[in-house]
Order: C-alpha cells, then structure tokens, then sequence
C-alpha cells in the first residue's frame, strides 16, 4: 500500500516522522509531506496530483480540513483512495473515505496502534458487528462488478434478514452470520461466469488461467482483443484472470510481457 501523509504544524510534522518510521517497517511505502513552513507544499496540489495515485491519503489535522480538499476529487467507491484524519496529538484516527473498499477503517486501526489514537469506526456493519461483504471481497482479490449492490446485502445485514448467497465455488468453512446458501433466489453470487441475475451483487475471484500463443511481433493491441473476445464467448468475466501464460520462447514478446 503507497501511503502518503501530510502535516500542518511541528507536532504534526513529529507525529507524521513517527508513522512513516514505523510503517516503513510495517513493509508500507509512505510518505510525508509540510503542509506549512517556507518550504511547506500547496495543499490544493498535494491531494490533486495524489488522490489517483496514492492508496491511502492521511491528513495529520483536523478532519475539515481534509473533507474540504478531497471534496471535487471523490468519485467511486471502488478507486477512491482511503482517507484518514488523525489529529496532531494523536487523540483520534478517523476513516473518511473508502473505509472498507480502499481499507480505510483497517488502516485506521494500525494507524491507532501505532499511536494510541482512538479509532473513531463509524461503518455500520463495523459498529453492529456485522460481516462487510465488500472488506472481505477486497482482502481476497475478488472483483466486485456491481458495487451498487453492497448496500442491498449491507441492508439485509443490518434489519436482521436473511442474505441468500449462491456460489459456482466450493465453500470451506463456516458461512457468516446472515447468510444461507441458495441456488436460486440470491441476493449475491461468487461465480467467474457472467450472471443474468442483475439485482444480485457480483463478485469474481481470479480463478481463470489465459494461455496465449501469437506470431512475432503481434500487437498487445491485438492480443488483449483476442483474449477479450475468447472470454466473453466463455461467458466468462475479465476479472476473473488470475494471470497469463506462453510458452518460454515468448518470454521476449512485446505484446505479451
């Protein structure tokens, strides 16, 4: 995860010192930037040329602050970035933004350790104890095509109903609270294969292997195309390719690498 964190006074530039130490060693790349001083950087410009780029925004200073500069850049759940506000004493660590999708709320919590600030979790699955459908979906790679639909099963989570799960994919282990398995009327599916159940949340795992052969010097253009058109004569979802492979003489191709 690229992390990347901004101060506004010399406590928070201290504290900021502290977690880029200590999530350095946490095998995070982050960094820390002055948002004051002679030599502090415009914060207008630091979130515009970070917000796309970075996976997790960390504002070391009040949460306006923050709320106010991210503003004309939200735009999906599924690419916004996580953003965090942790205030320069470290009294409270606040996920603002992409708190499941984008690991905000579990940032949050490692940014608390490490500090001793009090997480403030506000997700409602996370204060009731609930399964996050999505939180789980991201931590296993798995796509999630219609994210419009979390909130369907969040729903049916939080008013104490049933969500009716169907799965192409063997299940190990106990399912979560809340749901049951069904093979027909479903409220979510795991699957690789495209659904003609629109209202039900989509969720692939990377479990398709694309073997790939072409003559010298073919075009990545016309490999992705090619790949592309197999798969949807499979029925199968783009995004449930786990990786592609050729024969070893292809190692050099162009349009493959």
């Amino acid at each position: 995860m690229r992390i990347e964190a901004i101060c506004f006074t010399n406590a928070g530039f201290l504290l900021g010192e502290k977690l880029i130490s200590s999530l350095s060693k946490c095998c995070e790349a982050a960094e820390l930037s002055k948002g004051f001083g002679e030599n502090g950087v415009s914060l207008g410009e630091w979130v515009k040329t970070r917000f796309n780029t970075a996976d997790a925004l960390v504002f070391i200073g009040s949460a306006a602050i923050a709320v106010r500069a991210i503003a004309p850049y939200i735009s999906l759940k599924t690419t916004d970035p996580a953003v965090i506000a942790i205030d320069e004493k470290a009294n409270f660590c606040i996920p603002l933004l992409s708190g499941h999708i984008g690991g905000a709320n579990e940032l949050s919590k490692k940014l608390a350790e490490l500090t001793g600030a009090v997480p403030v979790i506000t997700t409602a699955t996370d204060i009731n104890n609930l399964f996050a459908i999505d939180s789980w979906a991201v931590k296993n790679s798995i796509a999630i095509i219609n994210p419009e639909k979390i909130k369907t099963v969040s729903s049916k989570l939080l008013a104490g109903r049933i969500v009716k799960l169907k799965s192409d994919f063997d299940i190990i282990g106990r399912l979560p609270d809340g749901f049951e398995i069904s093979e027909n009327d479903f409220d979510a599916i795991i699957t690789s294969s495209y659904s003609e159940n629109t209202n039900a949340l989509c969720l692939v795992p990377p479990v398709a292997v694309i073997g790939v052969g072409c003559k010298r010097g073919s075009s990545q253009d016309k490999i992705e195309n090619a790949v592309l058109q197999v798969l949807k004569k499979a029925g199968v979802y783009p995004q449930a390719v786990a990786s592609i492979c050729s024969i070893n003489i292809k190692s050099d191709e162009a349009g493959i690498i």
